[in-house]
């Protein structure tokens, strides 16, 4: 098991949290700290898809050990999911640079394979995408297509796998993959340009 907390020495006159020792704090922080996908907004977050906070966030907030002993589990194991550009600066510029270098994974919503769905005229570019040049532990990238076209449609395997192409110059050896909300179909961005299409 990866270990988060330290032993720490001393009597306490009332028992608490504290006295555990670390193996056991880690294996409570291992059941609060689970793997979720949220959704940003305004550089804030929440958990997806209905809203409630449900993050753990205020266990950070209980002591400075425990602050310390957890501080990066959240972005460890979260999917952070974003529907305009915006949000994810505003959302990266309210973070530490360890926080930051930490997560692994994020969720695009896009609309035709070309622009963020929150972004009804703002395309796509390659300097858009700037941000994920900070994302130094990042692994997989989640397109979320909101339109109604699937893949077989030839102008949206064309779009998305040009903003995969844009993705790459900043995350050459990232994984990624598209889907409708629905998961009616799923599709694997390959790096050698090869896509695998599973679903209806």
């Amino acid at each position: 098991m990866q270990a988060y907390a330290t032993s720490i020495h001393g009597a306490q006159r009332k028992p608490s949290f504290l006295d555990l020792p670390a193996e056991l704090r880690n294996v409570v922080y291992d059941l609060v700290f689970q793997y979720r996908t949220v959704n940003v907004r305004a550089g804030r977050y929440r958990d997806y898809p209905n809203g409630k906070t449900r993050d753990g966030l205020t266990l950070l907030r209980v002591n400075r050990l425990i602050h310390a002993e957890t501080l990066l589990l959240p972005y460890t194991r979260t999917t952070f999911a974003f529907t305009r550009t915006a949000n994810v600066m505003a959302f990266l510029g309210r973070r530490t640079p360890e926080q930051v270098k930490v997560i692994e994974s994020i969720q695009l919503s896009v609309i035709d394979g070309s622009r963020m769905f929150g972004e009804r005229s703002v395309g796509m570019t390659t300097g858009v995408l700037q941000y994920l040049e900070h994302l130094s532990g990042l692994t997989q990238i989640e397109l979320v297509e909101m339109s109604r076209f699937k893949p077989r449609d030839h102008y949206l395997s064309r779009s998305l796998e040009r903003m995969c192409g844009m993705i790459r110059m900043w995350k050459p050896e990232i994984d990624i993959t598209a889907r409708d909300p629905e998961e009616t179909w799923n599709l694997a961005l390959n790096r050698s340009g090869d896509t695998s299409l599973s679903g209806r």
